[in-house]
């Protein structure tokens, strides 16, 4: 689904599953599913601004996706006890205009922490404590793909610790894919949507262990190899 909420059919129809995914309209071009029929919503836009990606991520983020398995009255935004079937959610952006690929990443890292924490406010911490299989976070977004520079997504870290040992946690990574046959940034995109969609164990090659001490700042670097931010 594009933002603006249809889907182009071109020469093609939708087909769905009449006997649980069935149309809630059709008119033209226009299409409306039910929620439970839609495995991805994608948010498609020309230039990375700022405006661009919060108002993205306030459109992928509507109160009734937001998972929350306490009791109602233990929320303190207004949250209700629900847990809904989310599917993947992403920021497909053509352009970062003229910024560096470093600045791109600081950029997006740093406006998923704020708008995260505006959003969810007070209950922002037990909201990131709901994860969905394989340590992902449920109520985030999966991934930012800027055409032209790169890919910020979530994956399972690993972070070394003493002795000899690892913990497990979602986090968001930055990933120059670049080599000899230029920017791969829409693959990596792509093989990610597929894993999501049909569990395809490629899309697991993006988990890495480091070190505590490279979370100083939010980084990107080629692969390999590769260094994850957290902020």
């Amino acid at each position: 689904m594009c933002s603006h909420g249809s889907i182009p059919l071109s020469d093609q129809k939708i087909n769905t599953d009449s006997s649980k995914n069935r149309l809630v309209l059709e008119e033209g071009e226009l299409v409306v599913l039910e929620a439970d029929a839609v495995a991805a919503i994608i948010e498609v836009k020309s230039i990375l601004t700022n405006s661009e990606l919060l108002d993205s991520l306030a459109m992928l983020t509507p109160t009734w996706l937001v998972s929350w398995l306490h009791a109602t009255e233990r929320s303190k935004t207004g949250l209700k006890q629900q847990v809904p079937k989310v599917p993947f959610r992403a920021v497909f952006v053509y352009s970062a205009g003229t910024a560096t690929a470093d600045a791109t990443a600081g950029k997006v890292f740093k406006h998923l922490t704020e708008f995260y924490r505006t959003r969810f406010g007070d209950d922002a911490r037990r909201v990131l404590s709901h994860q969905d299989s394989g340590l992902r976070w449920a109520n985030l977004v999966d991934a930012v793909c800027i055409a032209d520079r790169l890919q910020v997504e979530q994956t399972t870290l690993n972070e070394a610790n003493e002795p000899g040992g690892f913990c497990g946690h979602p986090a968001f990574a930055a990933f120059l894919a670049k080599s000899d046959f230029g920017n791969l940034a829409v693959g990596k995109f792509c093989m990610y949507l597929l894993w999501h969609l049909t569990s395809w164990q490629g899309g697991q090659a993006s988990r890495y262990t480091v070190h505590p001490g490279l979370f100083t700042r939010p980084v990107v670097s080629s692969q390999p190899p590769v260094r994850i931010g957290r902020k």
